[in-house]
């Protein structure tokens, strides 16, 4: 009864009907901008789909838009129900207009929605059958594309008796080895063995084995794909970015991507090849790579330094800039921080606005002060900190990360030593000014005061504790 309810969006029905609290109702849905643009294309098809004049009997155009027409529903997350239904009708259509290709991309995106949208793994497998069944040896190579996303999708379904994921696996490589030795068609031949690499360099990573071998001939098929203008060389760059979060501490991957960045400069940009150089900092970064980050943030800024992709160059100098604080180099971090922050604030000049970015420099200064342990620098970045905020309508996201700021600095002064106790006597009223209240009972603290910070806060019945 549950499923029904939830999967055929009657919620609301059951609310009234069992005369529950309105807060039991769903929520309205505010769409975005794409969902609005589908909820109209969607509209409009089935204007067309229900006109029984505009389609012949059996028209292969009506199958194309039945099955626009569920995909559309699943982006817009109807339910289930509807969903299937529309999936029924192209299936209905495409069986009676025969076309195989149709129904192999039908059966691709029914498999596709059952596994990532409802996590029902059953109708994934029965979906992936009926896939498999269409295809013949004729079939072209953007077909194996399809087979090949299936079988790493596959990948995450736990072991069942209803089919042996290491077998599937095993057959795809073999449909894949008749395709790499085909010499008539060389592009689908390469193509072909880089899906063979990728699925044996997961297969081999799964597994814990040595993945270099197929890294190195990757490499090296993609260097060859220069040569083939149908090569779907931007499917493989993402799919290395992807996998490039599991290779992070690998020197041949390292080699990989930077054939990936060569080869995209020549194909599309110097701004493409920097955005992959980027992208591998941050997975550096965040494997705490800190010394290998600042090599790629560093690459990523010499190809990103074009007034058109400023906002990636100042991503890549804030990557550099807590790659360079996580080594301890502050003052290199720092100056990094100068140069985005000099980036970000060409808004306020420029059109009198002021940037989130902007905001972000200014906290990354006041923390690294902290750091380095500059008082007057950092209380002169809280202050300014403190003004952006309120100037950009300060909300609950600021209002905690100045709360931060204030543990933070509170922590570094209970961890002064006695010897320089006296150096802080001015900041209790300072640090009043500032709304720094953790920091200035801190302060309080170390002078003696404690009475005074008992006071502040007997309105809240904590008791004294000896």
């Amino acid at each position: 009864m549950l499923e029904k309810i939830y999967g055929s969006d009657l919620i609301d029905l059951v609310v009234d009907s069992l005369n529950m609290s309105d807060v039991f109702k769903k929520k309205t849905i505010v769409l975005g901008k794409n969902d609005v643009e589908r909820s109209r294309r969607l509209s409009e098809i089935e204007t067309k789909i229900s006109n029984p004049k505009r389609y012949f009997d059996v028209d292969y155009q009506l199958c194309e838009d039945a099955l626009e027409a569920a995909i559309l529903a699943r982006m817009l997350e109807k339910s289930r129900d509807e969903v299937e239904g529309k999936f029924d009708r192209a299936l209905r259509l495409c069986k009676k207009m025969n076309n195989r290709r149709q129904l192999v991309r039908l059966h691709y995106q029914r498999a596709w929605t059952y596994i990532n949208w409802y996590d029902d793994h059953l109708e994934f497998i029965s979906q992936y059958k009926s896939f498999k069944d269409l295809l013949i040896e004729e079939s072209n190579i953007a077909e194996i594309e399809l087979y090949f996303n299936l079988i790493n999708l596959m990948r995450g379904i736990p072991a069942s008796e209803e089919i042996n994921v290491e077998a599937e696996i095993g057959g795809f490589l073999e449909i894949l080895a008749k395709y790499e030795n085909n010499e008539l068609a060389p592009c689908s031949s390469l193509i072909a063995k880089c899906y063979s690499l990728l699925v044996k360099l997961i297969t081999a990573f799964s597994s814990r084995e040595d993945p270099k071998q197929y890294i190195i001939r990757l490499s090296e098929n993609l260097e060859s794909s220069v040569y083939f203008l149908d090569f779907p060389f931007e499917s493989f760059r993402k799919i290395i970015d992807v996998l490039g979060k599991f290779f992070t501490n690998n020197g041949d991957f390292d080699i990989l991507i930077d054939t990936v960045a060569s080869l995209l400069e020549k194909r599309t940009s110097e701004l493409a090849a920097g955005e992959v150089f980027l992208s591998r900092g941050f997975q550096k970064l965040k494997s705490s790579l800190f010394k290998d980050s600042i090599v790629y943030f560093g690459k990523a800024i010499f190809k990103l330094s074009k007034k058109e992709s400023q906002d990636k160059l100042y991503f890549s100098l804030v990557g550099l800039s807590n790659a360079y604080r996580a080594f301890g180099l502050m003052w290199a971090s720092n100056n990094c921080l100068i140069a985005a922050t000099s980036m970000s604030i060409k808004s306020w000049y420029e059109r009198g606005t002021m940037s989130e970015q902007f905001n972000d420099c200014i906290e990354q200064f006041a923390m690294n002060e902290l750091i380095i342990g500059r008082v007057p620098a950092f209380l002169n970045w809280h202050e300014l900190f403190c003004v952006t905020s309120k100037y950009r309508d300060i909300n609950s996201q600021n209002n905690s990360r100045l709360e931060l700021m204030d543990a933070f600095f509170s922590v570094r002064i209970l961890n002064t030593s006695e010897e320089n106790v006296n150096c802080i006597s001015l900041l209790p009223d300072l640090l009043a000014s500032q709304d720094l209240v953790l920091s200035q009972d801190a302060s309080l603290f170390w002078l003696g005061y404690e009475e005074e910070i008992i006071e502040n806060y007997r309105g809240l019945n904590i008791e004294k504790k000896r």
